[in-house]
């Protein structure tokens, strides 16, 4: 882009830590929440966090300077802090298998050695038919070799030449002009039979 290099890696899937906000589950998404109801983030009952009314009646209390956490449970472990809580141990649990993850990432793309696939292809090409064997304990019928790229037949790129496609000029055996001719006939016979009335 604009003649910069930018550092990239591939993408690492579970390095990062993801925590759903419909159930305060982890390891998923709202927008991938298989949960059938959705949970309060602060006390762990079943309604949305902001219609939480033990947040509210403990907001109230800390102001008259009470506990601001006397009705919190957690959803995952059932201890009392919220669910988003760096304390929480099931989310400690989840942050290392994240950076175990992120340890074990791989560092480089890996690119396909075509070298030897183009010598399997031609080595199961020249066997002929093969057997797949046995699949999920259900034995499947042989099957042909697919064709490889030299076996297709080639088609040339582009358009194809003007005069390859026929231009049909023709219109049931007559020529344009000659229609253009028959409809001015028909246009004059017929202002005529309507003068005629």
């Amino acid at each position: 882009m604009e003649g910069t290099w930018y550092p990239c890696e591939p993408f690492a899937d579970g390095a990062a830590l993801r925590q759903c906000y419909r159930c305060y589950g982890f390891g998923h998404v709202a927008k991938m929440c298989a949960a059938k109801a959705v949970r309060c983030g602060y006390c762990s009952s079943t309604h949305k966090e902001t219609e939480c009314q033990a947040k509210k009646d403990d907001l109230e209390e800390a102001m008259l300077g009470g506990s601001h956490t006397a009705r919190t449970r957690c959803v995952n472990c059932a201890e009392k802090h919220p669910a988003w809580s760096k304390q929480c141990p099931v989310r400690a649990k989840w942050i290392a298998q994240a950076k175990e993850r992120w340890a074990d990432r791989p560092r480089y793309f890996i690119s396909p050695d075509y070298s030897k696939k183009t010598t399997q292809e031609n080595a199961t090409t020249a066997a002929g038919p093969t057997s797949v064997g046995l699949r999920n304990g259900a034995a499947t019928r042989k099957r042909q070799a697919e064709p490889t790229e030299a076996d297709r037949p080639r088609r040339p790129r582009g358009r194809p030449p003007a005069s390859s496609a026929p231009v049909r000029t023709d219109h049931g055996s007559r020529d344009i002009s000659q229609m253009l001719t028959a409809l001015a006939r028909q246009s004059v016979e017929t202002a005529m039979v309507l003068d005629d009335d």
